[in-house]
């Protein structure tokens, strides 16, 4: 079989044409099916050169460059063989980052996501334009209180990097993080949200959600909820499932409505993926600005696809039935851009929705990490 190959030209011309196309972010475009359909053949020939593991995995799959005419016959690799293979076009021992899944406290049996300056650019970048378009529609800036820790205290945490890279160019100034390396401090936050309260400027809050629980949780047993300015913003992500119990997202929405006083339209949830460079957010926000009239569901982003699979014969189901999810992402330029999980969910429109976990497949999620970190620091005490 021929070996594809890339010259340094070749790939920096990849890389030109991925960063105009995410950079233009969401604006309708006639040619975009087309133009994203062309870039994601290039980077699947990229990835299966560079990449010797996804080499076998793709052969597997019986679909190899020269043979893949649409982006949806790209080879997914499952999410769980991040954990026994090394998935990267770059040398991992020159990664600046290395993000790691949740679920287990074995190190050795986490995902890992070895990134580079490049890979972490393409990353700040599709998160930015995302928030441009489906976050902050009404605001330019705001102050920010983060329910989730800051980079440096989890630099493996995949979560921590998306809130702080997403955010960075809307923020008003440097934000509170409640969970530290220290301490769970809701007491302070307590007090910020009071001066909010009293000052009637809206603020972003935004975290994992077993973050908010925590937090919503401690306040509830002093009897203490709070109406925040109108405007206020609301964003959490990485997972319903803690180490406990499970929040579901229309009862976590209505308790963080009720808890906050928020609208329900400026409550917003975001899939995260350890193994996807973007972050898909609820479409409540951007229908309720500019009128439209359709059901809360996850977007696809210009430079993302998601499909719903069959798990038995692994072919795409109809939209409206039940698969398992399955990423295509322009962003994941240093890793492998198609990731078949075990989310349960299905297709609806432009995006989609999850529903679950696929039964007898492993706990994880950042809210995990969360939970189990903001447990460990309340037994410091």
């Amino acid at each position: 079989m021929h070996q594809v190959t890339f010259d340094d030209d070749s790939i920096k011309a990849l890389d030109e044409d991925i960063r105009g196309f995410i950079d233009r972010g969401v604006q309708p475009d006639d040619g975009e099916e087309r133009e994203f359909n062309e870039l994601a053949l290039r980077l699947f020939h990229h990835q299966f050169s560079a990449i010797e593991p996804y080499q076998d995995v793709c052969r597997l799959q019986g679909y190899v460059p020269g043979e893949v005419e649409r982006w949806d016959q790209i080879p997914a690799v499952p999410t769980k063989l991040f954990k026994e293979l090394t998935l990267t076009t770059i040398d991992p021992n020159e990664a600046v980052s290395v993000f790691m899944s949740s679920g287990t406290k074995d190190p050795n049996r986490r995902s890992k996501v070895y990134m580079n300056d490049l890979g972490l650019r393409f990353y700040a970048l599709s998160l930015q334009r995302t928030v441009d378009s489906y976050l902050f529609i009404e605001h330019d800036k705001l102050p920010a209180f983060m329910f989730c820790p800051p980079p440096e205290v989890a630099p493996n945490m995949a979560l921590a990097y998306a809130f702080a890279a997403g955010m960075e160019e809307h923020l008003s100034e440097p934000p509170f993080y409640t969970v530290t390396g220290q301490k769970f401090d809701a007491e302070t936050l307590m007090k910020r949200l009071e001066q909010v309260e009293e000052r009637g400027e809206p603020v972003l809050l935004a975290g994992a959600t077993f973050g908010f629980v925590h937090f919503i949780d401690v306040c509830k047993a002093q009897n203490i909820s709070f109406s925040l300015p109108p405007g206020t913003l609301l964003c959490d992500s990485g997972g319903n499932k803690g180490l406990t119990r499970e929040v579901g997202k229309e009862e976590f929405r209505d308790m963080a409505c009720s808890f906050f006083g928020l609208e329900e339209s400026r409550v917003l949830n975001a899939l995260g993926m350890t193994e996807v460079s973007a972050g898909f957010i609820d479409n409540a926000l951007y229908n309720h600005v500019h009128g439209i009239e359709k059901p809360r569901y996850k977007v696809n982003l210009p430079w993302t696809r998601t499909v719903a699979i069959d798990p038995l014969s692994f072919k795409r189901v109809p939209k409206g039935e039940k698969g398992l999810l399955r990423h295509f992402c322009l962003a994941n330029r240093t890793t492998i851009a198609a990731i078949q999980t075990s989310d349960m969910g299905y297709e609806i429109d432009e995006g989609f929705e999850i529903i679950g976990r696929a039964a007898g497949t492993q706990l994880r999620g950042c809210s995990v990490a969360v939970d189990q970190m903001i447990g460990a620091l309340k037994k410091k005490k």
